[in-house]
């Protein structure tokens, strides 16, 4: 996963975007654009977009928050980390090595 957007560093985690997510990006935002206007036409195609975005958005903030979360216990447990890539089917963070006990694994 080299070919990334490089978002900033967290917690001393550097963050990356893999190319791919902006493909499930428009996915996600076109698909609840669509059923958005399904269920909801009155709300405009203005407020229905807008929503759209912003949830998309959310996902990704989600996203983020999930594997950060991973790579910080890593960091707490004393196992590097070396990144987090977000990518089309999820992401990913680049742990040194393998956890020693069933605790640290846990």
């Amino acid at each position: 996963m080299q070919a990334q957007i490089r978002l900033g560093r967290t917690f001393g985690v550097d963050i990356g975007l893999h190319y791919s997510w902006f493909i499930i990006a428009l996915l996600i935002m076109f698909s609840l654009g669509g059923h958005f206007y399904a269920t909801n036409a009155q709300w405009g195609s203005s407020v229905i977009w807008i929503l759209a975005i912003i949830t998309g958005l959310l996902f990704f903030a989600a996203l983020t928050a999930h594997e950060l979360s991973h790579a910080l216990v890593a960091k707490a447990r004393g196992i590097p980390v070396r990144s987090i890539t977000l990518f089309a089917l999820g992401g990913v963070a680049r742990i040194e090595k393998e956890a020693v006990d069933p605790k640290t694994e846990l």
